[in-house]
């Protein structure tokens, strides 16, 4: 399949799955203040986290709240 064509069924066919994920109440939940009921009305949940890239802040204390122990962003390597 083309990428081209690719790229149009993932618009056509996203928000069918995302419709069909929230009327069984299983989409994703974006706002985690609302995980203490998920936790509570779920057996189980998975938490999917994504570390992002963010500015630096200046002052050193604020900087050592959101330091994530990682010395660089490390860009993907392409072979040749």
């Amino acid at each position: 399949m083309p990428q081209s064509h690719a790229n149009t069924w993932i618009h056509v066919l996203l928000p069918v799955l995302a419709g069909a994920l929230y009327r069984m109440r299983q989409a994703p939940e974006r706002d985690a203040k609302y995980l203490p009921e998920i936790l509570e009305a779920y057996e189980y949940a998975v938490l999917d986290a994504t570390e992002r890239l963010r500015e630096r802040p200046a002052k050193d204390e604020q900087q050592q709240k959101v330091y994530s122990g990682k010395k660089k962003h490390i860009p993907k390597k392409i072979s040749s």
